[in-house]
């Protein structure tokens, strides 16, 4: 379902699981583009898929949604930050440093993000974000192999991708 306050934070996701079996469940988190770019609108979303992978215990990828929208100089800086946590952290200072000299204000909040990051680097989180666009035909292959890894079967020697899917009926 959509919005994650609405299934992770309630009884309801976990009779959910129940239901459907802990080892057939897993969790596709869908990382806002727009917000994903600043970088504590990205740290804000690896707090918010951490917290329900750790409430659900299920395996979680996470996935950009809507890359399309993003220029690519952006699209390429979010990839970085899922990839490499310590250029997101140097991201951390600069955007504070910014914040402190036009608002005078943003340090603590920085220093907050900053340690919830190192919390997640020592707990061996990284989000290893996959782009993922309806319009450019992206990422639905990566969903597809990730159910496959979690589930095992579901083999097809096709590539899934939806721009030849006549080809492969």
């Amino acid at each position: 379902p959509g919005q994650v306050e609405l299934f992770a934070f309630r009884e309801a996701s976990s009779h959910l699981v129940h239901v459907l079996g802990q080892g057939r469940a897993c969790l596709i988190f869908l990382f806002d583009p727009l917000l994903s770019s600043t970088p504590s609108g990205f740290v804000s979303q690896m707090l918010l898929s951490s917290i329900v992978h750790f409430r659900l215990g299920l395996p979680t990828a996470n996935f950009l949604s809507k890359s399309d929208l993003l220029e690519p100089e952006t699209l390429d800086r979010i990839l970085e930050w899922g990839e490499n946590l310590d250029v997101l952290e140097a991201a951390l200072y600069e955007e504070s440093a910014q914040h402190t000299l036009y608002e005078g204000a943003g340090g603590q909040r920085a220093e907050f993000a900053i340690g919830q990051l190192r919390m997640m680097q020592h707990a061996a989180i990284q989000p290893g974000l996959i782009p993922l666009s309806s319009e450019m035909e992206e990422g639905q292959a990566d969903v597809l192999s990730f159910a496959q890894n979690i589930f095992g079967g579901m083999s097809d020697a096709r590539d899934g991708f939806a721009g030849d899917i006549e080809h492969e009926r």
